[in-house]
């Protein structure tokens, strides 16, 4: 019976060996298990890894993209609105010239017009224009080089019987002691362009001790009035003038300048109302007189192109001379006026039978 038990008990022993060499055995298995799962955990865990970092990356791609695509929206909607106002702008431009060209021009010149600085698409200064319109609409005055002299009339349209003739605005200006002049345009802004001439002529005399040369000063003058025409905020000023002078280097000068600044020397002209007919007939009739027949030639031409009946009061003329080695400006009398007006009156008579 003890044999049986130790047997037993041999045998429990040695199925608790085989017990501990199976439990071994799992043991070391699961560990492999577990190894391999650990491996597998971190490929998974590297592979998740690489997974949110290409998804980071992407995401940076995607907002990359969809900021190059609204920046390329935008230029697109930009070029289309540049493109749509081009379009815009060359219709109208194709259209503008299909109009009647003085319709259109008078329409076009209100984009042009309200500063004395800007270009028309014609190249033209319309304020400038303007202002030379405003003359030609002014009092009638001629210029007559002569031979032995220079003579300047002007018509006197503020004629009115209430008015003070000590006080009326004269049209024919001294300048200095061999210059003087005659305006046509508005007559507050001659009085600024007299009032800078005699500066010009004083200061110079004051200077050299002499007469200012005819020429200087009128460029003097141009100078200034074609500045007005390229400074913003200013006008040009709205006259035109005649000038008649001597000096040393050119004897008997005539010239004539005008709102843009230019200037020109002439054996005859006119300026103001009806100037083109004057000076159509002026061309016909000239022929190098003496002063004598430059004031019958005068007034000739004032006959034939003033609107109104000649009288005294209605003309203004002087003449410069030379007496004594001096230059000598004279403005004639009323009453010679009055007489080369009824010398005038007569021959018109004698000649009217013969255009009948």
């Amino acid at each position: 019976m003890a044999g049986r038990k130790r047997k037993k008990v041999l045998n429990s022993s040695s199925d608790s060996e085989d017990d501990d060499i199976d439990t071994d055995d799992e043991y070391d298995a699961l560990e492999k298990d577990l190894e391999i799962s650990k491996k597998k955990l971190s490929k998974m865990d590297r592979k998740r890894k690489r997974t949110n970092k290409d998804n980071a990356t992407l995401k940076q791609d995607n907002a990359k993209l969809k900021s190059d695509l609204d920046n390329s929206k935008r230029k697109v909607l930009l070029l289309k609105s540049m493109l749509g106002a081009r379009g815009a702008i060359d219709y109208f431009e194709s259209k503008r010239f299909t109009f009647c060209a003085a319709t259109n021009f008078d329409k076009m010149a209100r984009r042009y017009d309200s500063r004395t600085t800007i270009f028309s698409p014609e190249g033209r200064l319309y304020q400038v224009e303007y202002a030379m319109e405003a003359i030609s609409h002014a009092g009638t005055c001629l210029g007559i080089l002569a031979s032995d002299g220079i003579l300047i009339a002007a018509e006197k349209r503020n004629v009115h019987k209430l008015l003070d003739d000590s006080v009326l605005a004269e049209k024919i200006y001294r300048l200095s002691d061999n210059i003087a002049c005659t305006v046509a345009g508005i007559t507050a802004d001659a009085n600024i362009l007299i009032n800078h001439l005699r500066y010009w002529a004083a200061d110079y005399k004051l200077g050299y001790g002499e007469d200012i040369p005819v020429e200087q000063l009128v460029r003097n003058l141009c100078n200034e009035k074609q500045r007005y025409t390229q400074v913003g905020g200013k006008r040009p000023f709205g006259v035109s003038l005649l000038y008649m002078g001597w000096d040393k280097h050119y004897g008997f000068q005539l010239y004539q300048s005008d709102p843009s600044g230019n200037y020109t020397g002439w054996k005859a002209t006119c300026i103001g109302n009806n100037h083109q007919s004057a000076v159509s007939l002026l061309k016909q009739e000239y022929k190098n007189p003496t002063l004598a027949e430059a004031k019958q030639l005068a007034m000739k031409v004032l006959w034939k192109t003033l609107d109104v009946k000649l009288a005294p009061e209605k003309i203004e003329m002087a003449v410069l001379v030379r007496k004594d080695g001096k230059s000598v400006v004279e403005e004639l009398s009323h009453a010679e006026v009055t007489a080369l007006i009824k010398e005038r009156e007569e021959k018109e008579k004698e000649a009217e039978p013969a255009r009948s």
